[in-house]
């Protein structure tokens, strides 16, 4: 009967040992605040990328909406301003106006050169016009206002249907070109229309 209490003894002490030591966690706080305060202020960049509890949002310094979105996973690394995500829904913005709704397996955000790249199964819908696209991947340069999807392109306005290997576009998809062999459309006019 001895051995079963020693041995519940022995890991309570083994599980207490391992714990961290240090001040407790309210003057942790308190040292972490003093430090935080103590370094020097940094310069504010032109483009300021804010996360929420699922997202991230980029504003231009005038607090114009570029783009916000919401993610499973998000990383963002610090050295080469990329942000990376899993299982993405994103707004993407045309002068400051949300214009396209994406989502997509993955997403790269790249704010240094400006660029959006959206990987898996990428889905856009025009919150402008009765539009939208499923991609392989797409490329999105708000800078530029232009979207390159690639792979597996099929576009939609409308009832009408277009097919292709690959699309050139403004944000809000009122621009739109289909590269790629074969390109096929199925056009669906209304009843008494001739398209000659």
């Amino acid at each position: 009967m001895r051995r079963p209490l020693l041995l519940s003894v022995l890991v309570m002490l083994g599980v207490w040992s391992c714990a961290p030591v240090g001040p407790p966690p309210a003057e942790q706080r308190k040292l972490a605040l003093r430090q935080k305060e103590s370094r020097p202020k940094e310069k504010q960049p032109l483009s300021t990328l804010h996360a929420k509890l699922s997202g991230l949002q980029l504003a231009d310094p005038q607090g114009h909406l570029i783009w916000e979105g919401q993610a499973q996973e998000i990383a963002y690394d610090d050295q080469d301003k990329t942000a990376r995500a899993r299982s993405v829904s994103m707004v993407f913005s045309e002068g400051g106006v949300p214009a396209l709704e994406m989502q997509a397996r993955e997403a790269e955000l790249q704010t240094e050169e400006k660029v959006a790249r959206l990987r898996g199964d990428v889905q856009g819908v025009s919150r402008i016009n009765r539009s939208s696209f499923r991609a392989d991947e797409i490329e999105w340069r708000w800078k530029q206002n232009r979207l390159i999807a690639r792979g597996n392109v099929r576009f939609r306005q409308g009832d009408s249907l277009a097919t292709a290997d690959s699309l050139e576009a403004d944000t809000s998809l009122k621009a739109v070109s289909l590269r790629g062999r074969p390109v096929r459309v199925k056009l669906v006019l209304p009843p008494g229309k001739k398209l000659w």
